[in-house]
């Protein structure tokens, strides 16, 4: 069985006006190549490009991370706040170049990087199906996710995943219930050079419901 995982970054700021198009604030800045600085720096990246799309007052707080490249622009990030103690395992830093940074310490790098106290507070939310919920449902909840972080002026970053049901020896997991697997992910934030329709429901209001993934 094949799930979905979406983590996404939303501030809270209150709403604008709905249109039937939406896009990130700022449309000029070309996207961050993770790899000027490093192949798992695509927290680091994510960020930079998140913010340097979004509305003045995240652009502004982009603008405040100086450098002449993005390489050094992106190390400067990782230096200033991916090398603080994580909040999970306080004993390693939030960043590393083998593991990249998690979903929580790269949520914390996003409010830490906030140059007004006003800009509202980043969140990361988790979106995985519901168990009466159809792959409709899921697609249109997280739309209006994606939707509403970028009318508050943030383009989101979004991890998606393949997640399995994973059975240990007992065929259960310590809980008495199978387990779950990450057998894949990536992390991307949302490509601010192209716009966004507003979502309407199928008239089957079963979108998306196929899967040809493999299964692992």
């Amino acid at each position: 069985m094949v799930l979905r995982l979406f983590f996404i970054l939303c501030c809270t700021l209150p709403l604008s006006a709905q249109n039937n198009w939406l896009a990130a604030p700022n449309l000029t800045p070309s996207p961050i190549n993770q790899l000027r600085a490093s192949g798992n720096a695509c927290g680091p990246a994510c960020l930079l490009d998140a913010f340097q799309c979004g509305s003045e007052k995240w652009s502004d707080s982009a603008k405040a991370i100086k450098g002449e490249s993005e390489r050094s622009r992106l190390i400067k990030i990782i230096q200033s706040y991916g090398a603080r103690p994580s909040k999970l395992i306080p004993t390693r830093r939030r960043w590393d170049q083998r593991g990249g940074v998690n979903a929580e310490d790269l949520t914390a790098m996003a409010n830490e990087m906030r140059t007004r106290s006003w800009m509202g507070t980043v969140k990361q939310e988790i979106l995985f199906k519901g168990s009466r919920e159809t792959p409709a449902k899921l697609l249109q909840r997280s739309h209006t996710k994606l939707r509403k972080s970028l009318k508050k002026g943030l383009p989101p970053i979004m991890s998606i995943r393949r997640v399995a049901l994973a059975a240990s020896r007992d065929q259960t997991s310590p809980l008495g219930s199978p387990s779950n697997a990450t057998t894949s992910s990536l992390l991307v934030s949302l490509n601010p050079s192209q716009k966004m329709p507003t979502l309407s429901p199928s008239p089957t209001g079963t979108p998306g419901e196929e899967d040809h993934s493999p299964a692992p």
